[in-house]
């Protein structure tokens, strides 16, 4: 099974990136102010809804960052 993943927030990394739906383009949305770092690359699943109105959430694990 393959499908697209929309990284928001590199592993390691507190910045919050999100889609502008209007150009399609990465923005970063903020910095999250946690004194940990997301352990794995986490974002979202194209093309998908989830019950709470929102694409699926995914986390990538890959030896390296994406």
């Amino acid at each position: 099974m393959q499908f697209d993943v929309t990284i928001e927030i590199p592993r390691g990394q507190r910045n919050k990136y999100e889609v502008d739906h209007e150009t399609g383009r990465l923005r970063l949305d903020r910095y999250l102010f946690t004194p940990m770092a997301y352990p794995a690359d986490y974002g979202f699943i194209e093309d998908t809804l989830g019950n709470d109105g929102d694409p699926l959430d995914a986390m990538v694990l890959l030896p390296q960052p994406v």
